[in-house]
C-alpha cells in the first residue's frame, strides 16, 4: 500500500485535530518494541511530512522521529538521539560493556527479519565507543563487504541503559525500493542489428574464445556460432566509422558474463567475481588465504588486458598506479581479492577500467573495460 493511502482520515473537535494513521504503522511501533503510546493526535505529533511520494517523516513531541517508506519502519532516533544534545549527568555512569551493547544491537536489526547476507550483522562492526559525558552511545556500523562503503545497517546503544537510541536500516530501505520501482528499462540497450552482422559478430565471437579458452575457464556453453548467438542477452551501438556502426553484445551464460565489441572479447565477469555482486555474496564461497601480493596480481591484469590485443591510447592508464580496493571485514573470514580501478585522464576523462583479482587461486575473475573518446567509446583490436 502506497504511503499517501497511510493517512485516510482527520476530524476537527473541540481544537485538536484527530489524525487516523493505518494500522499497519502502529503494528510497525509494537513490532520494535519502541516505547511509543498511540493512536496519536496533534498534542503527540510535532511534525509530519512527507519525502517523497512513498515516505513518511513523524516527528513527536516526546522527542522520538519515525522514518517509515512503503509502510515500513526504516530508521528511528529517540529522544537521547544525537547525543551531542544531551550531555550526561555528573550522576550516571556507563554501565553497559562494548559486547553487550553489541549484542543489543544485533538482537534489535534481528527483529527486522531480513536475512544475514543483507544486513551482515554476524561480521565485525565498525565500532565508535561513548565519551562520557560528551556521548553515551556506542555506534554500531555494519557494511556490505563486496561494495565501497555500502552501510548496511546503523545501531546506536546507550551505555547508561542499553536502550537503543537510534536504527537505520538501509539494506531495507534499498530492498523496499528496489521491489516497488517501476519497470526498470535501459535505455542503452539498443534493438539488435540486421542478420548479417549478427551472424558475422557470432562468427569472430566465437572464433575469439576459441583464442581464449585455454586462458579463461568460462562455460562450454559458450562455445559455437549458434552458441554464442544463443547466449547473447543485450546489444548496444557503439559509435560509428567510415566501415559502418561499432556493436557490443554482451553474452550470459548462469552467473558469467563475456563482453564482445565487433566479435572481440573486451571484458567478462566469472561466476567467482565477488565485488559488486548481483546478488548478496555467500561468504564461505569466497574465503580463502592470500597467496598473491598486491604488484603480482596487478601485473597479471596488465598481462590479460595485453593479451585482449586493444590499441587505444587510453589503455597506457594502466601503466599507471590504480585505486586499490580489498573486501571490507573488520575481523573474519578473510576474503583474498583486489579490485584495481583505473580512470582515464584529461582526454579519455570519461574512460575507466575495473579488473578484479582472486588472490587465492590467482586468476582475474572480472575486466571492465570503457574507452571512450570524443563522444563515443571505441576500442581497436589487432
Amino acid at each position: 500500500m502506497p504511503i499517501s493511502t497511510i493517512i485516510y482520515g482527520a476530524a476537527i473537535a473541540t481544537n485538536v485535530v484527530f489524525i487516523n494513521l493505518a494500522p499497519t504503522f502502529y503494528r510497525e511501533i509494537d513490532h520494535w518494541h519502541l516505547p511509543i503510546k498511540h493512536p496519536f493526535d496533534s498534542s503527540t505529533l510535532s511534525r509530519f511530512s512527507y519525502r517523497e511520494p512513498h515516505a513518511i517523516d513523524l516527528q513527536l513531541n516526546s522527542g522520538w522521529r519515525l522514518e517509515l517508506v512503503y509502510d515500513s519502519l526504516t530508521s528511528f532516533y529517540g529522544p537521547n538521539y544525537p547525543p551531542l544534545r544531551h550531555r550526561a549527568k555528573p550522576t550516571e555512569k556507563a554501565v553497559v560493556s562494548c559486547e553487550e551493547a553489541l549484542a543489543i544491537a544485533r538482537k534489535t536489526v534481528a527483529l527486522s527479519g531480513l536475512p544475514e547476507n543483507v544486513t551482515w550483522i554476524s561480521l565485525s562492526p565498525e565500532v565508535e565507543r561513548p565519551e562520557m559525558p560528551f556521548d553515551t552511545f556506542y555506534e554500531f556500523s555494519w557494511y556490505r563487504p563486496d561494495e565501497e562503503n555500502t552501510a548496511t545497517v546503523d545501531v546506536a546503544v546507550d551505555c547508561r541503559n542499553g536502550a537503543v537510541g537510534h536504527m537505520a536500516l538501509y539494506c531495507l530501505l534499498s530492498q523496499l525500493l528496489e521491489q516497488h520501482s517501476l519497470a526498470r528499462t535501459n535505455s542503452e540497450i539498443s534493438p539488435p542489428p540486421g542478420e548479417e552482422v549478427q551472424r558475422e559478430f557470432a562468427k569472430q565471437a566465437a572464433e575469439d574464445l576459441h583464442r581464449w579458452a585455454t586462458k579463461l575457464p568460462f562455460p562450454r556453453e559458450f562455445l559455437g556460432e549458434g552458441a554464442v548467438r544463443r547466449s547473447i542477452a543485450e546489444w548496444y551501438e557503439n559509435g560509428t566509422n567510415v566501415e559502418g556502426k561499432h556493436w557490443i553484445a554482451v553474452l550470459r551464460s548462469g552467473d558469467w558474463r563475456l563482453d564482445f565489441r565487433d566479435g572481440k572479447l573486451f571484458g567478462w565477469r566469472t561466476s567467482d567475481a565477488f565485488f559488486d555482486s548481483p546478488t548478496p555474496p555467500d561468504l564461505q564461497r569466497f574465503t580463502g588465504q592470500w597467496r598473491m601480493s598486491e604488484n603480482q596480481a596487478l601485473t597479471m591484469v596488465r598481462k590479460n588486458i595485453h593479451d585482449l590485443g586493444i590499441h587505444h591510447d587510453a589503455l597506457k592508464v594502466i601503466l599507471e598506479k590504480p585505486d586499490v580496493l580489498k573486501p571490507k571485514f573488520l575481523g573474519p573470514p578473510t576474503v583474498p581479492r583486489f579490485l584495481f580501478q583505473w580512470q582515464g585522464g584529461k582526454r579519455y576523462l570519461s574512460s575507466w577500467i575495473q579488473a578484479e583479482v582472486d588472490a587465492d587461486t590467482k586468476k582475474v575473475t572480472r575486466l571492465e573495460i570503457y574507452l571512450w573518446e570524443e563522444g563515443t567509446s571505441r576500442l581497436n583490436f589487432k
